[in-house]
């Protein structure tokens, strides 16, 4: 999975952790909130999507990222996020990948998620209580330092590499589990690993 590593201030980070422990379902939260550039990358292409990112990332700097208003959505409820530079960058990535992009991958909407998979019922009382009850979400600011790949394997998301913004050679193999309790926010995308 592609993630952007997103450094803010602990007390929203903190927040939005809260709301997802909240209101995602426990046993399929895998992961803290995160910005995905794409979901479902073919692992047979692993050599040419790290290859892509390592040269993109010398080209940024890192750059500012904000939350908005949350929305419903067909099973859950999101947080808008307002990250200009990263529509440019999956614009960038799509292009060079658009041979082996799924139908889900063709589109990027910017947005941490709080809950999914849960009865529409369900979402509209949490999406009503992140907007307005007395616990609602006020947005928070931070700061896109760089894109993470992850690795789908046996129901779990594991840290591939972490690509850093600018000139540095930063890219170390790492791989971890990513656990919700996480301080670091798994972002922009994802990868499945092949079929052995």
């Amino acid at each position: 999975m592609l993630a952007n590593q997103i450094t803010s201030p602990k007390p929203a980070k903190t927040r939005r952790k809260t709301l997802r422990n909240k209101h995602f379902p426990a046993n399929i939260n895998k992961l803290s909130a995160h910005v995905a550039l794409f979901r479902a990358l073919p692992g047979s292409q692993l050599p040419t999507i790290q290859s892509a990112i390592e040269h993109l990332v010398h080209h940024y700097e890192p750059f500012p990222i904000s939350t908005g208003d949350p929305f419903l959505m067909a099973h859950g409820v999101g947080l808008e996020v307002h990250v200009e530079p990263a529509k440019h960058i999956y614009r960038t990535l799509k292009e060079e990948w658009n041979g082996f992009l799924s139908r889900q991958d063709q589109s990027f909407k910017a947005h941490y998620t709080i809950q999914n998979k849960v009865e529409s019922s369900i979402a509209q009382k949490s999406f009503d209580e992140v907007r307005s009850g007395p616990h609602r979400f006020e947005g928070s600011t931070g700061a896109v330092t760089g894109l993470s790949l992850y690795l789908y394997d046996r129901g779990y998301w594991r840290l591939k590499q972490t690509y850093l913004f600018g000139p540095q050679d930063v890219n170390v193999e790492k791989p971890v589990v990513e656990k919700n309790d996480s301080e670091a926010w798994p972002s922009l995308g994802a990868s499945k690993s092949p079929k052995p």
